[in-house]
């Protein structure tokens, strides 16, 4: 329970940075749709077309795909018009690249590419005005510095990433102070001991213990005022591992005693050839 308890903040960090590139990326879309379905009502406008319905917008990979509910005439000059008056509308310097299929036989009929900063990219309308008919416009959108999907991409990485970060540091700082009020917390004397956190506070002092020193520290305050023997504290804390030695629980104990010189109530003393005590006066 407490390992998850630990791990909670990361995973509510985590979702709500998929949350946040999710929220970003539908707000792209959106936009995107917008200025697309504008470019299609301009369309038919000004094809005297008040009427028609344009048929929702879908987004087939990095291409917007227009329907229309009604048939027309395609002029190839009032689709490019079109474009470039709702890109100067918007002053933006995005890319537009443009093609335009026959519903009955799905192959590029015309395309072409426009943006507001330079004609260099339009391609001259040459084709004459094609008969009524099912046509269906693809749209790519392309940003001046690039493919603007990977660009909002990575700006919303760095956004979010530094969203996580500042939460995970707000909730690794309070984590301590939370759980203190846990069913873990252990009292001796003014000190406040979480084996969970492995954490032993004075007050506005805290102690992060090792791994060794937070089971020894346990054995202690399972048995306070008890005498244990060093063999029983060797195989608990050590079990077989086989590596210790006679001194490296007196330096352990050291190291414990040390951290608790802020309390006179609470000591471990030595009992000499049998082994430790945590002595509690209160």
């Amino acid at each position: 329970m407490s390992c998850f308890r630990l791990i909670l903040p990361f995973i509510f960090s985590f979702s709500l940075f998929i949350t946040f590139l999710q929220l970003n990326g539908q707000s792209k879309n959106q936009e995107a749709q917008l200025f697309l379905r504008e470019i299609g009502n301009d369309f038919l406008i000004r094809l005297n077309d008040s009427t028609s319905r344009i048929l929702p917008i879908k987004e087939i990979g990095n291409r917007y795909k227009m329907e229309f509910q009604h048939h027309f005439e395609f002029n190839p000059g009032i689709l490019v018009s079109s474009v470039e008056e709702v890109l100067r509308k918007y002053n933006m310097e995005t890319k537009v690249i443009v093609e335009v299929e026959s519903c009955s036989k799905p192959q590029v009929i015309y395309s072409f590419k426009t943006n507001l900063s330079t004609n260099k990219d339009l391609i001259a309308c040459k084709l004459r005005t094609l008969p009524l008919n099912c046509y269906t416009f693809y749209f790519t959108l392309i940003s001046p510095t690039g493919n603007s999907s990977s660009y909002y991409f990575i700006l919303s990485l760095l956004l979010g990433g530094c969203l996580v970060l500042i939460i995970l540091i707000f909730s690794l700082k309070r984590n301590k102070h939370l759980y203190l009020g846990s069913q873990t917390l252990i009292e001796l004397g003014k000190y406040r001991f979480n084996p969970d956190l492995m954490v032993l506070s004075h007050h506005s002092t805290e102690y992060e213990l090792s791994y060794k020193e937070n089971q020894l520290l346990q054995l202690f305050c399972s048995s306070p005022n008890v005498t244990l023997e060093r063999e029983y504290l060797l195989n608990q804390v050590w079990g077989d591992e086989g590596d210790y030695i006679g001194r490296t629980l007196d330096v352990f104990i050291s190291k414990l005693r040390k951290k608790l010189l802020l309390d006179n109530s609470v000591r471990i003393i030595n009992i000499r050839g049998i082994g430790y005590r945590l002595v509690l006066e209160n």
